[in-house]
C-alpha cells in the first residue's frame, strides 16, 4: 500500500519511527508499507528456505544469507529499497566491515514468499526491479499452490510437485526438492 506520494530517501527512510507490526520499502522514492510478519504458512516457509540457504552457505564458505530483517538499496534517486524474505550476498560482494543500516548492493539471490497481501502486479514489480538492478536470481515461492517461479536474465521457470530448486550459477550444486521444502505443509 502507497502511505505517500513525496520522494523519500534510504536515510529518511532509517530514521522513520518503528512501528510494531509495520516494515517499510521504497519502490522508486515512494514509502511502501508492509504488513508486518508474514504470519503462518508463509512464515514456516520463510524459516525452512533460509536455514536450507544458510546450512548450504556456511559449509561451503560461500557468504551471507539474510531474512527479513535486512533490507536492501537497490539502486538511488530515485531510492528502492527492497526486503526479501531471504537473500545470498557472495562473501566477496559484501563489504567490510559489514553494515549496521541498509546493504547499499543487490543481493545475489532474493526470495520473495507470496502472502495472501501481496498482488501479482507487485510482486512483478518486485522481480523486476530485482533482475534490473543486479540481482542474478529470484525465487517467488507460493505457498498455497506449492509452487516455485524463478527468475534469472534469460528466463523464468515455474517448478512444482518433483522438481528440485537448484541454486544454479549463483549457488552451484544447491539443490532442494520441492517436497523438502513444502513437507508437511499440505492443505
Amino acid at each position: 500500500m502507497r502511505v505517500q506520494e513525496k520522494l523519500m530517501t534510504a536515510e529518511v527512510l532509517w530514521e522513520l519511527p518503528q512501528k510494531e507490526g509495520v516494515r517499510y520499502e521504497l519502490a522508486e522514492g515512494v514509502l511502501i508499507e508492509i504488513a508486518g510478519g508474514t504470519g503462518g504458512l508463509p512464515a514456516i516457509l520463510e524459516a525452512r528456505i533460509a536455514r536450507h540457504l544458510a546450512n548450504f552457505v556456511e559449509e561451503n564458505g560461500l557468504g551471507y544469507v539474510t531474512g527479513a530483517s535486512d533490507s536492501y538499496i537497490l539502486t538511488r534517486d530515485p531510492d528502492i529499497v527492497r526486503i526479501p524474505n531471504a537473500a545470498f550476498v557472495a562473501k566477496a560482494r559484501m563489504p567490510k566491515p559489514i553494515p549496521e543500516k541498509f546493504l547499499s548492493l543487490a543481493p545475489d539471490l532474493a526470495v520473495e514468499i507470496v502472502s495472501p497481501n501481496d498482488s501479482a502486479l507487485e510482486m512483478r514489480q518486485k522481480v523486476r526491479e530485482y533482475l534490473k538492478h543486479g540481482v542474478r536470481l529470484v525465487w517467488v515461492i507460493y505457498p498455497d499452490l506449492q509452487t516455485v517461479d524463478t527468475y534469472t536474465a534469460h528466463g523464468t521457470q515455474t517448478l512444482s510437485d518433483d522438481a528440485v530448486l537448484e541454486g544454479g550459477d549463483v549457488l552451484p550444486a544447491f539443490r532442494l526438492p520441492l517436497r523438502v521444502l513444502f513437507a508437511d505443509l499440505a492443505a
